[in-house]
């Protein structure tokens, strides 16, 4: 069964106190929900949907984009946190989507392949591959 709670706690845990001086003057962002959506084919869990709030300190410092950076940041803060979220998840997992919030406001959604956000926070991929490659708006929430 996919401990999709302990994927909450574990992107929590990376964020929480990763940049104090991002938080006290940018953002402060949160990890709100989890989930994983079924291919309605196949009825097996295909997508990881992250939903993340930002709390901004100044105005327009929450964009989804700068949202997304910061997600990615917490999955590379060190090699365990992929390690960890990815033995929580179904092999079948092939999707991440992200919903950006702004003080539990949909914003908007964005999505990129699993296999990229691995590499990626593996060092497989740059961030300009995991960006121009597969990052992308998605359909909204």
């Amino acid at each position: 069964m996919p401990d999709i709670l302990g994927v909450v706690d574990t992107l929590n845990d990376a964020m929480t106190g990763a940049d104090s001086l991002e938080q006290t003057i940018e953002a402060r962002f949160t990890v709100l929900d989890a989930q994983l959506i079924s291919d309605q084919i196949t009825n097996r869990a295909a997508t990881l949907r992250i939903d993340v709030d930002c709390e901004r300190v100044f105005n327009d410092s929450c964009t989804p984009e700068g949202t997304f950076v910061v997600l990615m940041r917490a999955f590379r803060l060190h090699d365990k946190i992929i390690a960890k979220i990815s033995n929580d998840l179904p092999v079948t997992v092939q999707m991440l989507q992200m919903v950006a919030f702004d003080r539990m406001s949909k914003k908007e959604m964005l999505g990129a392949s699993w296999s990229d956000v691995v590499n990626y926070t593996l060092g497989r991929i740059n961030g300009n591959q995991l960006g121009s490659g597969s990052v992308r708006p998605a359909i909204p929430p």
